[in-house]
């Protein structure tokens, strides 16, 4: 955790790392979530593959939140994410995809959504270094940690993730 005479600066996601040299003569870094500093609000997006996935969406689109019975489900139907501070996502390019108007000529199996949402905790399996078995314990504390579906892009072309800060998940 962060101690007084630590200093701080953020990594290319949002996140506040912070430094203390006192630890046996090296360097630790520790991450402060975006949420616990008062003036950032945590951002996720997946990126979730639109086949066979339309109930979900939907759901998702409905209750606002991810449910106990459905993180798994969305879990696995997530192709790709990215997390970081509110004010940082509206430098990634990832906002726009939220106000894509343009419609798809042609429907394709690898077709996906974007799901944006709000987070108040940030669990460290959302990270892009994190296992998968991290990553699926995120998803599964999703579900009983506050949080708000914010909105959800139309059904895109994969390309339309090119060129983004996304990490596979």
């Amino acid at each position: 955790m962060y101690k007084f005479g630590d200093s701080l600066e953020n990594d290319s996601q949002g996140w506040t790392k912070s430094r203390n040299n006192k630890i046996e003569g090296k360097t630790k870094t520790h991450f402060i979530s975006p949420s616990s500093q008062k003036e950032h609000t945590s951002i996720l997006v997946l990126v979730i593959n639109a086949e066979n996935n339309e109930d979900i969406i939907e759901k998702l689109n409905n209750q606002k939140k991810v449910k106990t019975e459905m993180w798994e489900k969305v879990y696995r139907s997530t192709e790709a994410l990215w997390i970081g501070t509110e004010e940082h996502f509206k430098h990634t390019g990832l906002k726009n995809r939220f106000s894509n108007t343009d419609q798809i000529n042609q429907r394709s199996e690898y077709d996906v959504y974007f799901i944006q949402i709000k987070l108040q905790e940030v669990h460290s399996g959302f990270r892009a270094n994190a296992s998968s078995l991290k990553r699926a314990d995120a998803f599964e504390a999703l579900s009983n940690t506050e949080h708000k579906v914010i909105d959800t892009s139309p059904r895109l072309s994969v390309l339309s993730t090119n060129n983004l800060p996304l990490y596979r998940s």
